[in-house]
This record gives structure tokens, C-alpha cells and sequence, in this order.
């Protein structure tokens, strides 16, 4: 007759779902970080204006109409 000695504790797979909520936090977390900060910054690199760039406008020269003699 054969004695177990470590009989190991039997493993139950039904789970408390911590490790679900964990994930599911994490996945916000991370959507949360490349909303605000990889975002933005892919846009920037996209950006078709080169950042030394001139712009110039041309104005139209403001006109004053002449005065209208008194009666």
C-alpha cells in the first residue's frame, strides 16, 4: 500500500475575475496615453506645412475717401 504524503490541493478554474478587470483597465489606460500623447504627435509629423515656412499676404492698402466740401 503506496502513502501520498503531498497530496496537492485541487486547482479550481472558476476565477474571481480580477485578471479580467485588470485587462479590461489596462486596455483603457493605454487608449487613454495614445489619445493624448501619440496622436497629436503623429499629426504633427503629417503636418504639410514645414515649421520654418514664410507666409506672405498681400494686403489690400486701406483707401480714405475724400472729403465732401461744406455748403
Amino acid at each position: 500500500m503506496a502513502t501520498i504524503i503531498n497530496n496537492p490541493t485541487g486547482t479550481s478554474d472558476e476565477g474571481s475575475g480580477v485578471a479580467l478587470i485588470v485587462g479590461i483597465i489596462a486596455v483603457v489606460v493605454l487608449g487613454i496615453l495614445f489619445v493624448v500623447y501619440l496622436l497629436p504627435g503623429i499629426r504633427a509629423a503629417n503636418d504639410s506645412t514645414p515649421p520654418n515656412t514664410e507666409i506672405k499676404i498681400n494686403l489690400p492698402t486701406p483707401s480714405t475717401p475724400a472729403p465732401t466740401p461744406a455748403p
